[in-house]
This record gives C-alpha cells, sequence and structure tokens, in this order.
C-alpha cells in the first residue's frame, strides 16, 4: 500500500518550519531568581543589541486568589548572548506569580510567568 505522496509533502513542509521557528525566538527569558531584595533575571539575545523595557508584573497569591502587589519597569540594554539583569524588588514573605515581558519599541518581544516562595 502506497502512501499519499501529497500528504507526505505536507507533513514534511510542516515538519521543517516547525524545526526553523523554534530557533527563531529572538529574545528568550530564562531563569528567575529572587533573594536579598532584587531578582536576578537570565535573558538571551539572539539578535543584535537592542533597549527594551523589563516589566514585572507582581501578584501575591493565596490559594486560589491572586491580588497584584507591585508592577516595576526598567529601561535596560540587551547585547546579543546571555544576559543578567537585576532589578530591586521588596517583597514579603509569601507566594507570587511574576509576570516578566520583554519591551521593545512598543511592542512584546516576548512574556512569561514565573512562581515564586519568598521565605
Amino acid at each position: 500500500m502506497s502512501a499519499n505522496p501529497f500528504l507526505s509533502v505536507s507533513v514534511t513542509i510542516l515538519f521543517l518550519a516547525s524545526a526553523i521557528a523554534t530557533g527563531c525566538m529572538s529574545t528568550t527569558v530564562g531563569d528567575l531568581q529572587y533573594a536579598g531584595n532584587t531578582f536576578r533575571i537570565n535573558i538571551v539575545q539572539n539578535e543584535k543589541p537592542a533597549d527594551v523595557f523589563l516589566q514585572l508584573t507582581i501578584f501575591r497569591t493565596d490559594g486560589f486568589r491572586q491580588q497584584e502587589y507591585n508592577v516595576t519597569l526598567d529601561q535596560t540594554r540587551l547585547e546579543p548572548g546571555n544576559n543578567t539583569i537585576l532589578v530591586p524588588s521588596r517583597l514579603e514573605p509569601g507566594t507570587y506569580k511574576v509576570y516578566v515581558y520583554v519591551i521593545e519599541d512598543g511592542r512584546r518581544k516576548t512574556a512569561v510567568i514565573r512562581d515564586i516562595e519568598v521565605q
């Protein structure tokens, strides 16, 4: 029994397109750590240097509730490769959701949500 050649070509094209797109993220947010009233955020920039805004929207969580706790907006320059950004922010002990947005030219380049616990 022979396979449908159109289906085989379509699947191959779809596979190649997804493989290429996977490596095309120009900016990715990696680890986020909090210690000493400071966030330490690792960001990988896969393009040329860029001046961006880094926005942290922090929600305090309690069970199934979350309440906005703080919003910070810092301007920074990302160089190609790994960047470590330090953002001061005082958090009380508890659990939080931290929304990290990288904004360039008024548009969101990338965003992630991280859960943290402060002792």
